[in-house]
């Protein structure tokens, strides 16, 4: 968990803020769990309470030189290779509504306002206008 979640997202994160601390602008996410909804691992949720306050951290130091950092928090995935009983493949939302989410917050010219926030997928599709795959803003998982 610290070597593929917090020191993957140290490490890249550093890397792209020197990119675009040159080019003086740029948008760094962290992918993370809301901090509500517990996963029910210890290490995974360090992992991701450490992630928010990078973000935060990040996000004040990078705020001068018009990059932002945003932690965004997808729902429940469905992701190809698992194989999930219909059920809970019903109350997922796809990699690519994470994507679309994402997408649109980059193009988003007033970026830098979000900049230090953690945003969930619901919350940008609505801001943003974007759906899941199956056109729908919300998946199930976030009003359980």
């Amino acid at each position: 968990m610290f070597d593929a979640g917090l020191r993957a997202t140290v490490s890249a994160s550093r890397l792209a803020a020197s990119l675009m601390l040159s080019a003086g602008r740029g948008l760094i996410v962290n992918v993370m769990w809301v901090l509500s909804k517990p996963h029910g691992h210890a290490f995974y949720e360090v992992v991701k309470n450490a992630t928010n306050k990078l973000t935060e951290q990040m996000a004040d130091d990078l705020r001068p030189h018009g990059v932002a950092v945003v932690a965004v928090s997808p729902g429940f995935m469905w992701l190809e290779r698992m194989d999930l009983p219909p059920q809970r493949a019903a109350i997922t939302e796809s990699a690519e509504f994470v994507g679309r989410a994402i997408a649109a917050l980059a193009a988003d010219p007033d970026v830098l306002r979000r900049s230090g926030a953690v945003c969930t997928t619901p919350e940008l599709a609505r801001e943003y206008g974007v759906t899941d795959v199956d056109g729908s803003v919300m998946s199930p998982w976030w009003r359980e």
